[in-house]
């Protein structure tokens, strides 16, 4: 939907909504027979064999709203401003081969039940401002804005049954999960994780054109990002781990470029970038800084 308030502001809004419904399972191939003493029967079974629950499943909601609005202070000076929201919400179970590494031992394999349940939510606000103006003989072409984003998910994860199945004859009866907390507490490594990521940023950038021969762009980004995440027992709600983690960044960019003629263009470009290491990592001598990048071209 857009609004025209004049021929200077707008506003658009955009609704998304998708349901994902699919079959699910991972089938890391098809397996071998263990002989023992390291020997192995690679043609034991077809290579169209399957070993998966035709039960399992995968069903995700999501939906999105964005909105954004634009208004124009003059020719040359314009505001926009971006609002989105986006949530997820995930379901999964299937019946997949555990310990995949030691084959098929008297034709039957080690088979896990497992549950996967992921709800995410994010939202985001992107506000910045254009400016075309003129200093003597060059002209600029200026950027400024901030962006705003918290992100974060929720999620259970557990294994709740184990059984070795014969491959011959296949029996799923015995991989049910009923969703209820005692189901999970028969799996000593279930978990319930809480994860949340807050992002602010701010940048500007000035794309300058001296002639037509001769432009030139430089800019800068100063990101703080912020996570932490929470694990918890799911059955009991006891917290057994947390993390956090933090990182501020400075990121400039240049670039200069010489077009002798319309059909020729000489350039050369310089940015910096990083990555946050999600994770403290205390164990091993965290936390550790962003891991960073620099390119030149």
């Amino acid at each position: 939907l857009q609004y025209n308030f004049s021929d200077r502001t707008s506003l658009n809004y955009e609704l998304n909504y998708s349901y994902d419904d699919r079959t699910m399972g991972f089938q890391r191939g098809v397996p071998a027979l263990n002989l023992g003493d390291n020997r192995w029967q690679l043609d034991r079974y077809p290579r169209d064999f399957s070993m998966l629950d035709p039960r399992g499943y995968s069903r995700t909601r999501a939906v999105s709203n964005q909105a954004m609005f634009s208004h124009g202070f003059t020719d040359n000076l314009k505001l926009n401003v971006l609002l989105r929201s986006m949530h997820t919400k995930q379901r999964q179970f299937d019946v997949s081969p555990g310990d995949f590494s030691i084959g098929a031992v008297n034709d039957s394999i080690l088979m896990e039940n497992r549950l996967w349940r992921p709800d995410y939510a994010a939202y985001q606000s992107t506000s910045y401002l254009t400016w075309d103006l003129t200093t003597g003989p060059v002209r600029h072409q200026l950027v400024g804005g901030l962006d705003l984003t918290s992100d974060g998910r929720r999620y259970v994860y557990a294994t709740v049954a184990s059984q070795r199945v014969s491959l011959l004859n296949q029996d799923f009866s015995w991989a049910t999960y009923d969703g209820s907390p005692a189901g999970l507490a028969q799996d000593p490594y279930a978990s319930q994780v809480r994860e949340r990521t807050l992002l602010g940023a701010a940048y500007v950038q000035d794309q300058i054109t001296f002639s037509e021969q001769w432009k030139a762009l430089v800019g800068g980004r100063l990101e703080r990002h912020y996570y932490h995440n929470r694990y918890q027992n799911p059955a009991t709600g006891e917290v057994t781990d947390r993390d956090t983690l933090r990182a501020l960044v400075f990121s400039p960019r240049a670039g200069v470029v010489f077009q002798p003629s319309q059909h020729v263009s000489l350039y050369a470009s310089y940015t910096q970038g990083f990555q946050p290491q999600y994770g403290s990592n205390r164990g091993a001598g965290g936390p550790f800084a962003p891991e960073r990048s620099r390119q030149y071209e």
